[in-house]
């Protein structure tokens, strides 16, 4: 008898096609914001690690490139947290650039001297940029936008750390019409937050709509557990509300979680949440205190405590929005309570 594949075992990845769960809003964000407009806009797509923003950006413009191409947008995904320097990610903007382009067959002449001109590591390192500037001109020229998918977008507050300015050249590059650079970012935190902890004034933040991905909504998880019941498991409501107690609507959680309960449902075992979770509780549990880390570190975690247990002292309504926003809180009848699993309240403590 031959086995059905787990679906989630590949859990940990950018997850795309088939494979992708919902996020229909978000999607919708993404094509009036970059898809049905004439001149495409900026967009940051902010959440916790692992809420799936790499996944929805994948899913929704590079799984659709073919698509994007016929519009005369062209995406091309940089990860930021592979460099080391601001100078050596500019410097590869051509090249990427280059290859898509060669892909499509629009190098000419004028394009491919001016990426070789951008390509002059001994000139001065301004004049080196503004021959970037030039490249992406000429490309402008062709009739086609660039998409500039930044991914690991927090990475800059390192990476432009020493040379802040370089917030102001990558707004110059969406800024100008004449550039027609788009860009898309995804990160933990606001575009804001990034610039002011490199040690910038908050002046690219301006340029983009944020867009906060939460935790799986009630439709999500409606397919998630139609997944689970589509390769045998029978999901009971004691199993859905024991798989939510640990993992909440975190996608990643979720995934993991239910790639155990497959397992077991695939040998033939008893469906004990309990169990599955005991066998990846080292993950699951530093996962938790990985979330912890980050809030600490932006002093958030004072002021989420403060909402979850009272009393509210000092949390201002901007913190508040992100809290909802990432899907930390949500609204009830008498303020607001955790949208998060239990054990993510003991991490706090």
């Amino acid at each position: 008898m031959t086995q059905i594949e787990n679906p989630f075992a590949d859990y940990g990845r950018i997850v795309h096609g088939d494979r992708f769960i919902g996020r229909q809003e978000s999607l919708q964000v993404i094509d009036s914001r970059i898809l049905q407009p004439k001149e495409p806009a900026n967009l940051a797509i902010i959440g916790q690690p692992r809420s799936g923003k790499s996944s929805l950006v994948y899913q929704a413009l590079i799984e659709r490139k073919a698509q994007l191409v016929e519009k005369y947008l062209i995406p091309i995904w940089i990860d930021l947290s592979t460099y080391e320097e601001s100078r050596a990610f500019f410097r590869s903007l051509v090249p990427g650039c280059l290859e898509e382009l060669e892909d499509l067959d629009l190098i000419d002449e004028g394009i491919q001297r001016a990426a070789d001109r951008a390509s002059d590591s001994q000139l001065p390192w301004n004049e080196e940029y503004r021959k970037i500037q030039r490249f992406f001109k000429k490309v402008r020229g062709t009739g086609y936008r660039i998409l500039l998918i930044l991914d690991e977008f927090d990475s800059t507050r390192y990476l432009f750390k020493n040379s802040i300015s370089d917030f102001q050249k990558l707004r110059e590059l969406s800024y100008s019409p004449n550039l027609g650079v788009t860009l898309i970012t995804t990160s933990r935190r606001s575009i804001k937050t990034i610039e002011l902890q490199a040690g910038d004034i908050s002046t690219l933040s301006g340029i983009f709509r944020h867009q906060y991905l939460s935790m799986f909504g009630e439709e999500d998880l409606h397919i998630f557990f139609d997944r689970l019941s589509a390769v045998g498991v029978e999901v009971s409501d004691t199993l859905k509300n024991d798989i939510l107690s640990y993992c909440g609507g975190y996608p990643y959680l979720l995934d993991m979680l239910g790639c155990e309960v497959v397992e077991m449902c695939q040998k033939g075992q008893r469906i004990d949440v309990e169990k599955a979770v005991a066998q990846i509780a080292q993950v699951l549990f530093g996962h938790y205190g990985y979330i912890v880390d980050l809030l600490k570190e932006d002093g958030n975690l004072g002021g989420l405590i403060q909402i979850l247990f009272g009393p509210v002292i000092d949390v201002k309504q901007e913190i508040i929005n992100e809290f909802l926003g990432y899907g930390l809180i949500r609204e009830s009848n008498d303020g607001y309570t955790k949208d998060f699993p239990n054990i993510s309240t003991s991490s706090c403590g």
